[in-house]
């Protein structure tokens, strides 16, 4: 058995230190960045910031850890005689102040996690080049050991108040960049498994987030060129950036570069493109989107109030093979939906997402290869005059979308010449294209409009768009063209499961949702909306401070018996695999596509009974019921946002 390696923690207190002391006891911690930025770190170390501490200056570390030994960077709070590290509700800030160019800088060093820290950058006058936090490598990396920097993950990270230059769109300019600097063609250097979690970057100019702009290129503009393998030896690999919230970035919110198969999920980009508000021909910018990448998975990712500029869309296919966006939300963005950007932009599919009130134009095309647009969403409101389509042209295939234009009819140019429509139905539109199989009615959303806006707090909010599920009399019911792997692209994921993770049937219903969402009525889509709005109201006092996160705490102590409700909770058992599940309304649908058939049975049986299920594809499974529950725990969420309510409403009495 290979020995763990125990490396050094070393404290930092801006109050308490001194850097006379060794800084590796929590009573007799350093002071400044100094002993850090003049530290080469082993694997296993740690260093933490004292949570209430500043410091100024920029901190630049050395070392790297290894393979089950990262070196760590986080917090602490000490009181009472008790250590408590990773503390998430205060985050030890460290200013740049324009000082240095990047406030914190990772640099030709690999296995690094730095976590709840806040930075900033903000110097007397914008600066090209000014940047919040910098993972980078160059031509001095030691490639001894493989040509990646790799293991670098920052996490719960607030990053604001950086003043680079408003328009330097390349390179690193602005919140969190990651970098390379190379520029020896023979000896390409690249990231491999980057995370960027949990991070808020507000007020940053010009991008909010960026990973893997390079100067080790090697490829063509036009990657179809080259072959996966030939790919991968230039492109960073295993990207994630999740559940981040990027707010007011002077340019674009968060741009995956050069990445082999990166996966953006989860994330909020709230007015990006700031920067443009007064002068929207100063820049080209969207808020989520990829450049250079190889098949990147868009997913869960909300974009809202993007200005417009030369572009100003939520999101964007760019200069890139294989990109795919789904199950995202789109809404009050200035430039629209989609930009499907120029003829190196290649297998780009867009499917189940959901766009509400986008303006100027739903898509801008200037791509040479044909897009995938199918089963999406779009909800154009009654006092907006939202194109299909910009000036611009670029071939496109849509099937199984829905078009809805509420209010006055609008005449518009379908742009008939470059794309081939199949199976969408139009509602509130003077003309439609050539479709087929068109529909030209109303789809009978449960309650269309209704979509809410991301926040901090919660994310995106997905959960809020099951109005634009479908009545039970909708014309769009199973009448969709049926979407074969084959039709799509080779690059193409193929999937089976819509925006809310329900199975899409073999004649799948038109729009972004299944039918299905059997508790989904429009009584509930009304109180639903009135609550959101009353929710709304009170969470207003609750963030003035009013309320604080202690106040909530205590209530739940007091109160918590009543976040117990009766569900019907059931442990099953699947007896020629030998697995026990646990299933709820709630869980259900991870684990059978023909759930309602379940409950439905499960409700009929006593415990211990075995019984048959014959499953939509007509095969059969034995069960057995092993024991019923009735009580179980609301979500978290909804516990949480029970007590803010309750909070709220004591308050505003």
């Amino acid at each position: 058995m290979e020995k763990k390696v125990q490396g050094t923690i070393y404290y930092v207190d801006s109050h308490k230190g001194s850097d006379n002391n060794q800084g590796t006891s929590v009573d007799r911690p350093w002071q400044t960045l100094e002993p850090i930025n003049a530290q080469s770190f082993k694997p296993g170390d740690k260093i933490l910031f004292e949570a209430h501490g500043t410091w100024c200056g920029g901190l630049k570390v050395r070392g790297s850890g290894q393979v089950g030994a990262p070196i760590v960077i986080d917090n602490y709070t000490y009181e009472g005689g008790k250590l408590q590290v990773g503390v998430p509700q205060v985050r030890p800030l460290i200013k740049g102040a324009g000082k240095v160019l990047y406030t914190l800088w990772l640099h030709n060093v690999s296995f690094w996690e730095v976590n709840h820290l806040e930075i900033t950058n903000k110097g007397e006058e914008p600066l090209a080049g000014r940047t919040g936090v910098m993972v980078s490598g160059d031509d001095d990396f030691d490639q001894a050991d493989g040509n990646a920097l790799e293991h670098l993950y920052l996490n719960h990270l607030y990053v604001h108040d950086v003043n680079g230059d408003a328009t330097t769109k390349d390179g690193h300019n602005g919140g969190i960049y990651y970098n390379i600097f190379a520029t020896d063609q023979d000896r390409p250097i690249k990231f491999k498994d980057v995370r960027v979690q949990n991070c808020y970057v507000k007020d940053v100019a010009r991008t909010g987030i960026s990973v893997g702009s390079t100067r080790c290129l090697g490829l063509s503009s036009n990657l179809s060129h080259h072959t996966p393998e030939e790919l991968k030896q230039y492109m960073h690999e295993e990207v994630l950036i999740r559940n981040n919230y990027v707010e007011r970035s002077g340019g674009d919110a968060i741009v995956p570069q050069y990445c082999y198969e990166p996966l953006i999920e989860h994330n909020v980009s709230q007015e990006a493109s700031i920067g443009t508000q007064s002068d929207p021909n100063l820049m080209y910018n969207a808020a989520i989107w990829p450049w250079q990448c190889y098949r990147a998975l868009f997913q869960y990712n909300e974009a809202f109030g993007t200005y417009l500029n030369g572009d100003g869309q939520a999101y964007d296919c760019d200069f890139s093979w294989g990109t795919t966006y789904q199950y995202n939300y789109s809404h009050d963005n200035e430039g629209g939906f989609m930009l499907v950007c120029q003829d190196n932009t290649i297998d780009s599919v867009v499917r189940y997402n959901i766009s509400q009130n986008d303006r100027r134009c739903l898509f801008m095309t200037s791509n040479k290869e044909p897009a995938y647009i199918y089963n999406n969403t779009f909800y154009i409101g009654e006092h907006l005059d939202t194109k299909i389509f910009s000036n611009d042209h670029g071939p496109m295939v849509c099937w199984n979308n829905i078009f809805y234009k509420e209010g006055k009819a609008q005449l518009l140019d379908w742009h008939e010449e470059d794309v081939t429509y199949d199976t969408n139905l139009y509602y509130g539109f003077s003309n439609i294209p050539e479709d087929a199989h068109s529909i030209v009615e109303d789809p009978l959303f449960i309650s269309a409009g209704v979509g809410q806006t991301g926040n901090l707090a919660e994310g995106p909010t997905l959960d809020t768009l099951q109005g634009y599920s479908l009545q039970a009399d909708s014309p769009t019911l199973y009448k969709g063209k049926a979407i074969k792997q084959h039709m799509l692209p080779a690059t193409s994921r193929f999937i089976e499961e819509d925006f809310y993770n329900q199975p899409i049937k073999d004649r799948p219903t038109l729009g972004a949702i299944e039918y299905g969402l059997s508790t989904y009525t429009p009584e509930t889509a009304k109180a639903y909306t009135d609550y959101q709005k009353q929710l709304k109201h009170y969470k207003t006092i609750i963030r003035s401070g009013v309320l604080s996160e202690d106040a909530i705490g205590q209530y739940y102590e007091a109160h918590k018996d009543q976040f117990y409700k009766k569900v019907p909770i059931y442990r099953v058992e699947f007896i020629e695999e030998g697995v026990i599940i646990e299933i709820n309304e709630e869980n259900r649908r991870r684990y059978m596509k023909d759930y309602p058939k379940l409950m439905e049975e499960l409700a009929q049986r006593s415990e211990g009974e075995v019984f048959s299920l014959t499953h939509l594809d007509q095969s059969v499974c034995q069960m057995k019921c092993i024991k019923k529950i009735d009580k179980g725990y609301r979500s978290l969420k909804e516990v949480k946002t029970h007590i803010e309510l309750q909070l709220a409403k004591a308050y505003s009495n």
